[in-house]
């Protein structure tokens, strides 16, 4: 069972969270499409804050949130957890 659930915890670091900040939402899109047809699990963010995005990846387990912020950086911040 121990092994097992170490494995388990390697799926969860896989995932990814998609934040955007509102006028980048296309954008969020697009990256969390770009994720997935990578064959990473992902799914885009419906938070209204960063803050809360970190509290609903923590509380799922996910391992990693992709910030898309334009107006700060022209690429995917990437943070973990």
């Amino acid at each position: 069972d121990a092994q097992e659930s170490r494995g388990l915890g390697d799926v969860y670091k896989r995932q990814v969270l998609v934040f955007a900040a509102d006028e980048d939402l296309i954008d969020g899109i697009s990256h969390c499409t770009k994720l997935i047809s990578k064959g990473i699990s992902a799914e885009f963010s419906t938070c209204p804050t960063l803050d809360a995005a970190m509290e609903y990846a923590k509380a799922n387990k996910i391992g990693r949130i992709d910030i898309i912020d334009k107006d700060k950086n022209e690429q995917p911040v990437t943070m973990t957890l």
